[in-house]
């Protein structure tokens, strides 16, 4: 296979051509956020291409229909890990495990996302969001305190736990070569990039569909690119509007 693709490829490889689900918007009297892909050429001519990738019929992928099973052997680390594939789109965590079970016969090296075009002009990369989130009980009566302590945290975490944390172990368990460390710390690392959207669950049933007609190649429950679009952009605005407490 051309490449072994994790099940968020899609909106993955989107943002790293520089397109998101969620822009913002300065206008008087609106929210500060809209749903940006139903009046995006980008959007669709990406999609587009995106489905010509990630074909499975043409050995260009083959996707994680075994995500509930990591080990399988259709799973997207395996293939790869048994060299049936020659990329693999994963998170750093992929990487760190391939470490520990990589078939001594298969050497790889790291990149960043690839650009849509030469015109763009960074790289770009999806940090996971799962981690950016924690619960605040509903019945806390300290919001400013509670805002005023996560705040430090984050603050504290950015400064003091994080350079440690990526200088002794994410490089190291990934970057196994200078040309991989290069790609790591001038191009991945510089261009991450948080998708607003997905972190407060505006767009979670649009991706989620958007991920399986990309993946699958055919309609998936009878929706289509044009139509989950067509579907779905009233409601992510009007959820964003409900989200700022606007009517």
């Amino acid at each position: 296979y051309g490449v072994a693709v994790h099940h968020c490829t899609g909106s993955v490889l989107l943002q790293g051509f520089d397109i998101t689900f969620i822009a913002e918007q300065n206008e008087e009297g609106k929210p500060p956020y809209k749903f940006s892909c139903n009046n995006s050429d980008a959007f669709y001519k990406a999609s587009d291409l995106l489905q010509t990738l990630c074909t499975r019929s043409t050995g260009m992928a083959i996707g994680s229909d075994w995500e509930a099973d990591p080990d399988h052997p259709e799973g997207y680390v395996p293939v790869f890990n048994s060299g049936r594939a020659l990329f693999l789109n994963a998170e750093l965590k992929s990487g760190m495990t391939l470490k520990k079970i990589l078939n001594s016969e298969v050497y790889y090296g790291m990149l960043p996302l690839p650009k849509y075009s030469t015109d763009q002009k960074s790289y770009y990369t999806t940090a996971a969001s799962a981690v950016m989130l924690f619960g605040i009980p509903v019945m806390n009566d300290e919001k400013e305190a509670t805002g005023l302590a996560a705040d430090v945290l984050s603050y504290l975490s950015y400064r003091d736990v994080l350079p440690v944390y990526y200088n002794d172990y994410v490089t190291h368990r990934n970057a196994s070569d200078a040309e991989s460390l290069e790609m790591l710390n001038d191009y991945i690392m510089p261009g991450r990039r948080l998708d607003i959207g997905i972190i407060y669950g505006w767009t979670k049933s649009f991706t989620e569909t958007y991920e399986m007609i990309i993946y699958k190649q055919t309609e998936y429950g009878g929706s289509t690119i044009g139509n989950i679009i067509t579907n779905n952009t009233r409601n992510i605005n009007s959820t964003i509007r409900e989200f700022f407490g606007m009517k």
